[in-house]
């Protein structure tokens, strides 16, 4: 044999070989390290059985491996009586492998209903651009706006369709939405073309095409409707909240400072959203004292499963007895969203004011001055129509 052909042969088998070896050894780690987990998860040893999977994350890439690996997981906290490590755990096997499922024949129902309503729950953002904008988005048939979008939809195996706005066109594409990951699809809608001269084939290549157009109007095309928030540009609110708070700080000589005054009490607001913006003015009268408030805020909604953060800036303005208060002040607080149309909210608020009646005015009139400072703390809920 030509030894200069057999030197370099045998340098390349030899690098493939060793390329080869740490992979198939990784894999038998990764199989023995699942072998004794399942082992000591039977035996109900779970501290060992997770040690022995924190080496078998560390032992493959492969998604549907890594998605066994956390099932299992969430399975060991759930014997160690950790719900919250255990639901952890099952996001980390959803972000693998959003179709992931438990067999009902080893795993108990209560678990099972965990994992599924994990999988109701968690949503990622998605943008969707195209060659046309104002296309129609459609997810799984139901239309969630125009392209460009950004948007949340739910995990799991989704297709979504786009059409021009003449209705002629459409493209389609199947996407798997992973958890806690952030998707770009560019889906073009490209021309048909038909390169036959024939007059009669054209004809029904029309009559063919005219059949088979998607009945898409116009008006449909501009309607930014949809059951997510992606879907909708605005939104009319209407905000039910009762607030509790008191007074603090100085009072002007001669005035005695109520800090008992309950600045707020049952409130009605009504105004507009966008996906996380909010304009709003509500009011109140608790038959004596009524107000105002006007308020400019964002909204962040489900950021962990359905709790999600807002705040806002606030104009408050009240009248108490008759005499006329003007403030400014900031409120923030926390909100649950079970569904798209609602949110739970607690919220904390300060206010400051800096117009008020004059001392003369307060003592001439021996009125109880509620101080230029006030807290709040709100509960309520608010509908998005």
């Amino acid at each position: 044999m030509n030894r200069t052909f057999f030197a370099p042969a045998l340098f390349a088998a030899f690098f493939c070989l060793t390329a080869l070896l740490p992979r198939e050894a990784l894999a038998s780690d990764y199989r023995t390290s699942m072998e004794v987990a399942q082992g000591d998860f039977e035996s109900g040893e779970f501290e060992n059985a997770l040690a022995e999977l924190a080496n078998a994350l560390q032992a493959t890439d492969d998604h549907r491996a890594l998605c066994a690996v956390h099932l299992m997981r969430a399975r060991c906290y759930s014997g160690l009586g950790d719900t919250e490590k255990m639901k952890d755990a099952f996001v980390s096997a959803l972000e693998h492998d959003p179709m992931a499922e438990l067999d009902p024949d080893e795993v108990s129902p209560t678990i099972i209903d965990v994992l599924e309503d994990l999988k109701s729950t968690l949503k990622a953002e998605i943008s969707i651009r195209t060659n046309q904008p104002g296309a129609l988005v459609l997810l799984d048939g139901k239309n969630i706006g125009v392209a460009p979008l950004r948007t949340r939809v739910p995990i799991g195996q989704h297709e979504f369709e786009l059409r021009d706005p003449a209705g002629v066109l459409s493209a389609r594409q199947q996407v798997l939405i992973r958890a806690r990951q952030e998707h770009n699809l560019y889906i073009p809608l490209e021309e048909k073309q038909d390169d036959s001269d024939d007059f009669l084939s054209l004809a029904e290549s029309s009559d063919s095409e005219e059949e088979d157009r998607p009945d898409v109007e116009a008006d449909a095309m501009r309607s930014v409707s949809g059951e997510q928030t992606g879907g909708r540009r605005a939104y009319f609110l209407i905000d039910l909240r009762y607030t509790l708070g008191g007074a603090f700080g100085g009072a002007p000589e001669g005035v005695a400072l109520d800090s008992e005054l309950r600045p707020a009490g049952a409130e009605l607001g009504i105004g507009v959203s966008g996906r996380d913006l909010l304009a709003m003015v509500s009011g109140t009268f608790d038959g004596s004292t009524w107000g105002t408030t006007v308020k400019f805020g964002f909204r962040l909604d489900r950021l962990i499963a359905i709790l999600g953060v807002q705040g806002s800036i606030d104009v408050p303005m009240v009248f108490p007895h008759g005499d006329f208060y003007l403030g400014a002040g900031a409120s923030v607080g926390i909100n649950l969203t079970p569904v798209h149309f609602l949110d739970i909210f607690v919220e904390g608020s300060y206010r400051y004011f800096f117009v008020t009646p004059s001392s003369e005015k307060l003592v001439e009139n021996e009125r109880m001055f509620f101080g230029n400072n006030l807290w709040g703390v709100s509960l309520g809920l608010r509908f998005f129509i």
